[in-house]
């Protein structure tokens, strides 16, 4: 219909800019009509001016196209488009040529329809009518159709490169975004065009941030756009969201919402993507602060959680990581998406995700974030940890291909005492009183081995310096409960999907490309699963 009219439009008056508009829409101030003319006349390079949308300050709704367009195309839109995807496709077209802008003294209101998922829009605004969107994948093909022709009919356009940074937030605190915001947008990159996506998972916390995103939304126009989910979601959900958003771009960046980037850490992406265009993914360093004289973080860094994190830029991994964590991550647009089944708060999903890329990203050092440490202490820190295992558990089940055999960890072998103890007490082997003991020998040894390990490796105190020699005795201690509570998690993961085949089984974090590494992690393994069972015969012997 927009076609048929703009086509009549232009056969009545000439050549001219054609509107589309609806027939629900207030525009704003009296004599607008005059006041985008003058918009456009003083911007001669454009060909599309979107109107200011009250509902959603960061979608360009409703455009005006400059004569050259049906020139150029024959109609005002795809004729593979129905009633969904028109406005964001046309401005898109022209954005990615640097040819679009959105018009600020033009206000739009659309009080019978609008964006799906505005954070702005009231809950009553619905649409009078069914929508029908194009598939993803046919909506961007028609774009990167219509791209060609325009750059084919008009050679003195230069495609510029689209780049999303895109952001899930569930605590929506305005100084941490602001930091984002700013940081990403700090440094100009040269024929490539930034925005900033944000998808709201939590719709309680806007209370607060409300008024500040709008603010935010209206000195950035088409720099921003805010989703606002129905229902939280969890990062896996989120994340789709916005990748959905991010459909018209060449590259997404990931950022959790608490990180501090580089200040040119989206630049080193977008370098890194001209470099290697055909790679499926890249990896920036994600650093947590060094706090040698504080003794959760001591554990933490013991733990060897933050290997992955650093990998790339540690350099002990190459030129590519296998893969990344989504608080700092980049890839072109793919049709690959988080798989359900992971915790809301995150757990594995990053990991599959990237699995699913091919286990290869590019690997970034300049792309850096910083890492706040967690609010928690123990023992919700040790929460935190059970939940993380619990979801990354399910990567043995989906991949099996990329796990191996282990001798079973101290909570299988807790486990399998318990399992036993019905025909130890039975057959008069062992009493009561000596099963219970053996479970916290088990945990016991653990805890001595990992003191030892800790405390006399010179290769340890190197990779994990602390400020006085106690301080490895005490963070051990903390270190083996945030293990145990890892091991723990992943266990009872497994026994809640019935997933009885994965235990005794790892998942090879290197995803096949150190072998030497899944080697040494099964001696590892078996070592510590004598000491325990010694330690746990040892109880029993003496308890007779």
């Amino acid at each position: 219909m927009w076609s048929e009219l703009a086509a009549f439009a232009i056969g009545l008056h000439g050549p001219s800019w054609t509107l589309l508009l609806g027939d629900d829409v207030e525009v704003e101030p009296a004599g607008w009509p005059s006041v985008l003319a003058d918009f456009v006349g003083q911007q001669p390079h454009l060909r599309c001016a979107a109107l200011l949308d009250a509902g959603d300050p960061g979608f360009p709704s409703f455009l005006a196209v400059a004569p050259s367009h049906l020139e150029i195309f024959g109609r005002m839109l795809p004729e593979q488009l129905l009633n969904q995807g028109g406005d964001p496709l046309l401005y898109e077209l022209y954005r990615s040529f640097g040819a679009a802008a959105v018009c600020p003294d033009v206000v739009l209101v659309n009080s019978m329809g609008g964006p799906a998922g505005s954070a702005f829009l009231p809950p009553s605004a619905e649409p009078r009518y069914a929508r029908c969107p194009l598939p993803l994948d046919q909506w961007r093909a028609a774009l990167r159709g219509w791209q060609a022709a325009l750059a084919a009919a008009q050679p003195r356009l230069c495609r510029r490169m689209q780049v999303a940074v895109a952001v899930p937030s569930y605590r929506v605190s305005p100084a941490a975004l602001s930091t984002i915001f700013r940081r990403s947008t700090a440094k100009a990159i040269p024929a490539a065009d930034v925005r900033l996506l944000v998808v709201v998972d939590n719709p309680g916390c806007l209370d607060g941030a409300l008024e500040w995103l709008r603010t935010e939304q209206r000195r950035r126009l088409d720099g921003l756009r805010v989703r606002l989910s129905a229902k939280n979601q969890g990062a896996a959900g989120a994340r789709n969201a916005l990748l959905d958003e991010a459909a018209p771009c060449d590259l997404i960046v990931l950022f959790d919402d608490d990180v501090e980037p580089a200040p040119g850490a989206v630049a080193a992406y977008v370098h890194a993507f001209r470099a290697c265009p055909q790679a499926a993914g890249f990896a920036g360093p994600a650093y947590l602060e060094r706090r040698p004289r504080e003794l959760l973080p001591s554990a933490i860094h013991m733990s060897d959680v933050s290997f992955f994190w650093e990998a790339p830029a540690s350099g002990k991994l190459g030129g590519h990581v296998p893969w990344a964590v989504t608080a700092n991550m980049a890839l072109p647009y793919s049709a690959v998406r988080f798989r359900d089944g992971f915790p809301r708060t995150g757990g594995g999903e990053d990991v599959d995700f990237c699995v699913q890329l091919g286990a290869r990203l590019v690997a970034v050092p300049d792309a850096a974030v910083t890492h706040p440490w967690w609010p928690e202490r123990r023992p919700k820190i040790y929460k935190r940890f059970w939940g993380w295992a619990e979801g990354d558990g399910r990567l043995i089940e989906l991949w099996p291909s990329l796990t191996y055999w282990r001798a079973p960890n101290p909570m299988e072998l807790c486990l399998l005492l318990m399992a036993c103890a019905p025909v130890l007490l039975a057959c008069r082997l062992a009493s009561a009183p000596a099963l219970a003991g053996c479970l916290p020998a088990v945990l016991a040894a653990d805890l001595i081995l990992c003191i030892l390990r800790n405390c006399c490796l010179a290769s340890r105190h190197q990779q994990h310096p602390c400020v006085w020699w106690l301080r490895p005795l005490a963070a051990a201690e903390a270190f083996v409960i945030a293990t145990l509570a890892s091991e723990g998690g992943r266990l009872v993961g497994h026994l809640k999907r019935g997933s009885w085949a994965s235990l005794c089984s790892s998942f090879d974090w290197f995803c096949g490309s150190q072998p030497t590494v899944v080697v040494g992690e099964q001696r590892r393994a078996a070592l510590r699963a004598s000491i325990c069972l010694a330690a746990a015969g040892a109880w029993l012997y003496l308890a007779r």
